[in-house]
């Protein structure tokens, strides 16, 4: 278990973020339309023990 954890936190690094950064999530093809977007803009509105609060505006 050790071994796949550290396997996956080599591929998923993520930039070092700041609060008001702007970040894209993928939306995978399972969870859209053929319409829908293929990301999701939101905005870093909090970190807290290596977690990231995101934010987002829906008209």
């Amino acid at each position: 278990a050790d071994q796949f954890l550290q396997n996956t936190a080599k591929r998923h690094k993520l930039a070092d973020l700041n609060v008001g950064d702007n970040v894209l999530i993928p939306v995978p093809d399972v969870d859209r339309d053929p319409t829908d977007a293929r990301n999701v803009l939101a905005v870093v509105m909090e970190m807290k023990d290596d977690k990231y609060k995101l934010g987002v505006f829906d008209d």
